[in-house]
């Protein structure tokens, strides 16, 4: 997600698995990419079609309950207090204001 997110216009593909994956994913990466013959050079990065799904971070729980909130205050809106015996404690910063 970091990298959508990220204001830069284009993707690298040597640069991404330093930047973004864990080490032991990037050799993986590399060789999977030379293999289909992705162009080495810089690719533009558009995400129009997603962008307002990235302006939002959900939480979806086994029980199929969900919790959204704005991407940019998401951890100081809500927190995970405590989890254990099948439930899981959220504290949420803010009055409840209305049931549909």
């Amino acid at each position: 997600m970091s990298c959508l997110k990220s204001q830069e216009t284009h993707l690298s593909v040597k640069d991404f698995p330093e930047r973004f994956l864990p080490p032991d994913f990037r050799d993986t990466f590399a060789n999977r990419f030379r293999k289909i013959k992705f162009p080495p050079r810089n690719v533009p990065k558009d995400i129009k079609d997603i962008r307002r799904r990235l302006q939002v971070r959900r939480m979806v729980f086994s029980s199929r309950v969900k919790i959204s909130a704005p991407e940019d205050e998401f951890d100081t809106l809500v927190q995970i207090v405590g989890e254990g015996e099948g439930w899981t404690t959220v504290k949420i910063s803010s009055s409840l204001e209305e049931q549909v």
